[in-house]
């Protein structure tokens, strides 16, 4: 867990190991009137699947739901056990 300083919403990056993967730069983030989030990793793009100006396109892609929400449960865990 790497925490981020400053006032934005970006509050951590997080490394997450799923068995023999490793996710690096999973985002933590947290508006100032909401909930803290994960958002997997990801990659400026030059064009959007639409073919749309630029966007952003996934580093990788968790199909599971439930292996999903639990990557996300256990970050949001490890974070808040590292929140100053």
């Amino acid at each position: 867990m790497r925490r981020v300083n400053g006032s934005g919403s970006l509050k951590a990056f997080a490394k997450v190991r799923l068995g023999c993967i490793t996710i690096h730069s999973c985002r933590i983030i947290q508006q100032a009137d909401g909930d803290p989030w994960v958002a997997l990793p990801q990659l400026p793009a030059r064009r959007k699947v639409d073919g749309a100006g630029a966007g952003w396109a996934p580093v990788v892609e968790i199909t599971n739901r439930a292996v999903l929400a639990a990557l996300r449960e256990a970050v949001l865990a490890a974070w808040q056990v590292h929140a100053p």
